[in-house]
């Protein structure tokens, strides 16, 4: 667990900043590189660099010293598990938990379908679909036809494993 304790901390805080690099914001850096040229360079010192610093620095020695190694020991750790509010933070903790994942997929599957659509352009496609698609929606199809595959994979992949198991 979190790396036998023996990880360096700058290596554990790296592989938490490591994971909030994704499709749609490596689009949106290449088209503010588009609009404003080689000066957008600076743009994300605004945020995400600093994001990435913070957790980089003291995540990792957070995490360490605590002995957490999920967001919900570390909140058992940081609140308690008894006490008045406990239930009710953890509530709202799982519904912001949910919430955030339906939208970082969502998020995730559009940015991938405007990816989608630069290598695979919607006019060779359209004749194919049985159906008109408004133009600012192309991008949702794609991300859509991406998560069916996707799904298509995990539930065969499952399948495939449970036969195997038996």
């Amino acid at each position: 667990m979190l790396g036998g304790r023996t990880l360096p901390w700058y290596k554990l805080g790296l592989s938490d900043a490591s994971d909030m690099f994704d499709i749609s914001g490596t689009m949106w850096m290449v088209s503010l590189c588009f609009v404003y040229g080689m000066k957008s360079i600076w743009i994300p010192w605004l945020w995400p660099v600093f994001n990435q610093v913070f957790l980089m620095m003291y995540l990792s020695r957070w995490l360490r010293r605590s002995g957490a190694a999920t967001g919900a020991e570390w909140l058992a750790t940081r609140f308690g598990q008894k006490g008045p509010g406990v239930w009710a933070s953890h509530q709202v903790v799982i519904a912001f938990a949910l919430l955030s994942c339906l939208g970082f997929l969502a998020y995730g599957f559009v940015g991938l379908g405007k990816f989608m659509e630069i290598f695979i352009p919607w006019s060779l496609v359209k004749a194919y679909v049985p159906f008109a698609v408004a133009p600012q929606y192309v991008p949702h199809v794609y991300g859509i036809v991406f998560t069916l595959f996707a799904m298509f994979y995990s539930i065969i992949g499952g399948m495939h494993s449970i036969v195997l198991g038996d």
